[in-house]
Parts: structure tokens; sequence; C-alpha cells
């Protein structure tokens, strides 16, 4: 019957999807153990960085991990991430750059699969999220938030200009 043939199509996709879980799982703990004995290793440090990032979505450790990496795109992006990450007083612009190149890194189809291209532009919706609230120029503005709406993250609203200031202290009336 036609319900049956899709369950069996439903958990042959399932069964496939476990299996490739399962193999990443080992590939990142086999090279996660080979990072520690060699850590200069630039492909374990991909394997690692890319399962942290794409599969578990940590990207705070697994930048570090891609910063180490032997894809020079991703290396580079990692690296200037991360720098991002520790200097607060950054322009939103440089994050809206940043954000916009890992959208781009994630159209190379011969380098990440489906799923991880989609981590790529998630990460990157989560810069543009941050960033949008930030930047000045509205056509950023509305680029950053066009594409956190895309990939699911929101981008924050900018405050309204009178919400912005202070209140004004409260006076005591004539008693």
């Amino acid at each position: 019957t036609p319900v049956a043939a899709r369950l069996v199509a439903e958990a042959t996709a399932l069964q496939k999807s476990v299996r490739e879980r399962r193999r990443q799982a080992f590939d990142y703990t086999t090279a996660r153990d080979k990072l520690a004995a060699f850590p200069d290793d630039a492909e374990a440090a991909e394997t690692v960085g890319r399962y942290l990032c794409f599969v578990k979505l940590d990207w705070t450790a697994g930048l570090a991990a891609l910063a180490k990496g032997r894809h020079e795109g991703l290396r580079n992006l990692a690296t200037r991430e991360n720098a991002l990450a520790k200097d607060p007083a950054a322009p939103a612009t440089d994050r809206l750059k940043l954000a916009n190149e890992w959208w781009k890194l994630a159209d190379d189809s011969a380098a990440f699969t489906e799923p991880q291209a989609e981590a790529l532009r998630r990460h990157a919706g989560i810069s543009f999220g941050d960033s949008a609230a930030r930047l000045t120029d509205p056509i950023d503005q509305a680029l950053a938030r066009k594409r956190a709406k895309e990939t699911g993250v929101a981008g924050t609203p900018p405050a309204p200009a009178a919400a912005a200031r202070p209140a004004p202290p409260a006076t005591a009336g004539p008693e």
C-alpha cells in the first residue's frame, strides 16, 4: 500500500541518517584523539571543527579548530571571527562583512554538503541578526534582517529614539 511504501522509505532514510551521524561521531572522536597527540594536524583540526560547527552547532568551540584546519576559506573566516569576538568595540559593519563571507562560502557546493551549507548559512544568519540593530546604514540593516529571517534568526529591531533616551527624573509635587 502507499502508506507502507512511504513508511519504508522514511525508515530507510532515517537509518541512512543514523549511519551518517555515527560515522561523523567516530571520525570526530578519532580526529580529536589525534589532535591531542599532534596539535598541529590540520586535517584532524578541520574534522573536529566541522563536526563541532556543522553537526553540534557549537561554533564557539568549533571555530578554534577550524582556524587550524586545511580549508583556506574556513580557516580565514574562523580566524577573523575569533579576532572579532575578542574586540567588543569592532564596528558592526565588520561583523556584517564577515557574515556575508560565511553566507558566500556556503554556496561552495564542492566543499560542503547541503546540511553543512545550511549550518554555515544559519551561523551567518545569527551574525546578521546580532549586527542588524547596530548597523546605521538602512540598506545594510535591511540586508542583515532579511538574511537573519531567511535562516530563522530574528534580527533585533532597533530601539526607538524616545526609548533610547533616559527618562527624566521624577519630581515631587507639592505636599
